[in-house]
């Protein structure tokens, strides 16, 4: 469940960027993530990028918007198959023992 809101909210975001209420809202959400992970230890500089690089930086963006794009009507895919294991361009370096951005 995290993997589709995180992944409709990087599309939804993606999809209506440059738009003054949108970005104010992004910005919004982004302090928000980033206050939950400073109150669970994370460094607040880390916590920013790290929620703006799981957001913002998706490598499979352009597949996720393709897939809220078809029609329902088309045949659905396995389980988590259109999410390539919660792909992302935060380095290796910076993902956290689950393998995604944390």
């Amino acid at each position: 469940m995290d993997v589709a809101v995180a992944a409709a909210v990087a599309v939804s975001f993606a999809r209506s960027r440059g738009n003054a209420k949108a970005d104010a809202a992004f910005d919004a959400l982004i302090d928000t993530a980033k206050r939950i992970l400073v109150d669970r230890g994370y460094d607040p500089l880390e916590a920013e990028r790290k929620t703006r690089g799981r957001l913002q930086f998706r490598a499979d963006l352009e597949a996720l918007t393709a897939v809220t794009t078809r029609p329902l009507n088309q045949p659905t895919s396995p389980h988590y198959s259109v999410f390539d294991k919660r792909l992302s361009r935060v380095p290796r370096s910076e993902r956290s023992d689950a393998g995604g951005a944390a």
